[in-house]
């Protein structure tokens, strides 16, 4: 037997999980997923077909067609065809994405489907997939974004986080502006107003960074200062 030929076509589409085939799973029990599922998030169908050497073109037509019709139902975000050809058997994989299970029972149920499954049983003899699978895409952590607060509640906060900041500047310079001289005694007299600055504002910002800043936002998004 010659090598395999494959063509990949595809619209944009990220399925949610690695397809696996299993032969044993048919529409009916995908349908019956859908039905059972209530999850508002997307899903991904997935589809495998052999088709007759000798049906290859008008199976091809008949998938345009088919897929021209899904993109119009509610709820698709996209679709992709792999095809594989060999010398005696062609196989063709669609993986189908709807943004719910709903909206993808919807087309499942459809007249327009079952007339296009149809016109597939007039060409193959038959309008069953070899095999099917269906996954869901996983749950997820959900982070908040603080600018879905608006603009007015972010202005603020912004604001006070400033506030925040500036606290923890002054209550560590007024600490180390009485610290250093009494822990170094003479030694801080003899020390340019430069280097003074240097030291404290390092020891300031290290502080900040090592220690309190976690620290005063926990407290501050406890009491609810910050959000």
């Amino acid at each position: 037997m010659g090598s395999a030929r494959r063509r990949v076509t595809t619209t944009p589409l990220s399925p949610s999980s690695d397809v696996i085939f299993q032969d044993e799973w048919d529409m009916a029990t995908v349908n019956d997923s859908l039905i059972q599922c209530d999850t508002p998030k997307p899903c991904t169908i997935s589809l495998k077909q052999t088709v007759p050497s000798d049906k290859v073109g008008s199976f091809r037509e008949w998938q345009t067609g088919i897929l021209a019709a899904n993109k119009q139902s509610p709820g698709f975000q996209g679709a992709t065809v792999i095809e594989e050809t060999q010398e005696s058997t062609f196989t063709v994989i669609v993986i189908l994405r709807y943004d719910s299970p709903k909206n993808a029972r919807i087309w499942n149920e459809s007249s327009t489907r079952k007339h296009h499954l149809s016109a597939l049983e007039a060409i193959i003899g038959t309008d069953k997939a070899s095999s099917a699978q269906i996954s869901f895409e996983p749950d997820v952590p959900r982070f908040v974004n603080v600018l879905s607060k608006g603009r007015k509640q972010t202005f603020w906060n912004n604001r006070r986080m400033w506030f925040c900041i500036w606290a923890q500047v002054f209550s560590l310079v007024e600490l180390y502006e009485w610290l250093l001289p009494y822990a170094l005694g003479e030694a801080w007299e003899g020390v340019g107003l430069h280097l003074k600055l240097a030291l404290s504002t390092a020891l300031t910002t290290l502080t900040i960074d090592l220690v309190t800043m976690r620290f005063v936002v926990r407290i501050a998004k406890y009491v609810g200062f910050l959000y």
